[in-house]
């Protein structure tokens, strides 16, 4: 345990952490324990049953981070993450707890939307068979079952992939961390293998997205607002939302814009720079809509202006894509597009690309992804009229 010095009353009480120490790094541990600095300057020595409750459980949680850090050492598995899963895992080796510890430490890495996912993946769970919420109740049987329970249920492949691996991680996390045997794995090959949806993707025509950008709104509109920003997303290699509002002046470099994906700040090792060059339709967007204040620590759009709470900047990002989702529908049912979403922006981006012509690897590195693979998946189906087309060639005759 680390003595950390604060500004404390003799009333405050502080946590008391487990401090390790590895590679010149530091991680804390939480204990359950506060106290005040009365109470700790006597913890050793103290007598009151209150006191020694405190102190027998300092020593248990302390024996308990050094068993299992040694332990994980000798197995060559050492990491702090792995003995958070490990120390995590002494209460209760179940899916919900383990998901739930999980959930709490992404919010604590603001990686809310991915919180969410495991949230909703557990209900999902639940909902199919609650008594089911240990480790060893998830067989290569009660994923088949799951997976038949979601289809019946309506729920897409889409859906049914991204909860399954929600759960594959917390496996894979928990036997990395010794908290279950590898015997207990149901998923892979010749075992159970999380179906991947390919079906027809969001992707707009370019005569499409020219009728999005000459409709003509009132100017200074909400709709020409929310138009133009999503614009701006296509515009800007398929930017996300969430990636645009935190655009800040700094970040535009000459003609061209760099940024890296929120997304896979925290997932990816090798952190990508996205850079998108700044089209005339861009400058006149942020012209128009921008902050005037331009110093480089400003935010181009001023939804998260003073916004600091990482709680509130969320759901202020969620406001705006909804607003800008009910505007844009409302502009589709103008002009007969189908399913016009903030989504179908980044699709459109990389499809009108590939129509075009462009480099799938040069497609991939402008939307951020690690592999072609994934790329790929992005990408639409040629139009109908495409389809009709190559499909005549099959009768066509000489």
């Amino acid at each position: 345990m680390r003595e950390e010095r604060y500004n404390l009353s003799n009333t405050e009480k502080a946590s008391i952490k487990i401090c390790v120490s590895y590679k010149r790094k530091r991680a804390y541990y939480p204990t359950g324990v506060r106290l005040t600095v009365d109470e700790w300057k006597s913890i050793d020595t103290g007598k009151g049953r209150k006191l020694i409750e405190h102190r027998n459980n300092l020593e248990n949680t302390f024996s308990k981070v050094k068993h299992f850090a040694h332990k994980l050492m000798a197995e060559g598995k050492f990491s702090f993450d792995n003995l958070r899963v490990r120390m995590d895992g002494t209460a209760c080796i179940s899916i919900k707890d383990t998901i739930l510890n999980k959930v709490k430490r992404l919010k604590s890495l603001e990686a809310f939307g991915t919180a969410d996912i495991y949230i909703n993946a557990y209900l999902s769970f639940s909902n199919y068979r609650d008594d089911a919420l240990r480790f060893e109740d998830i067989t290569v049987s009660w994923l088949n079952g799951y997976e038949r329970y979601m289809i019946t249920q309506g729920k897409s492949y889409t859906t049914i992939g991204m909860y399954l691996r929600s759960l594959r991680a917390i496996f894979n996390e928990a036997m990395d961390a010794g908290i279950i045997d590898a015997t207990l794995y149901p998923f892979g090959k010749r075992k159970y293998e999380i179906p991947i949806s390919v079906g027809r993707k969001l992707a707009l025509l370019l005569s499409q997205i020219k009728q999005i950008k000459e409709y003509k709104y009132d100017e200074n509109s909400a709709g020409a607002y929310y138009r133009d920003l999503w614009l701006f997303s296509y515009l800007c290699n398929g930017a996300n939302f969430k990636d645009i509002l935190q655009l800040r002046y700094g970040n535009i470099q000459g003609d061209e814009i760099s940024f890296l994906r929120e997304k896979t700040k925290r997932t990816s090792k090798e952190k990508k720079e996205i850079i998108a060059f700044i089209t005339p339709e861009m400058w006149s967007i942020i012209k128009k809509w921008g902050n005037t204040n331009t110093d480089k620590e400003n935010y181009i759009f001023t939804h998260l202006n003073c916004i600091h709470d990482p709680v509130k900047r969320r759901n202020m990002i969620k406001d705006v894509i909804k607003r800008t989702n009910k505007n844009m529908k409302q502009l589709g049912t103008a002009l007969g597009i189908a399913n016009l979403t903030t989504y179908v922006a980044r699709h459109s981006y990389a499809t009108v690309l590939k129509r075009s012509g462009a480099n799938i690897a040069f497609i991939s590195e402008s939307l951020g992804h690690s592999d072609i693979k994934t790329t790929e998946n992005y990408l639409a189906s040629f139009e109908s009229d495409e389809r009709k087309k190559n499909a005549q060639l099959l009768t066509q005759r000489k």
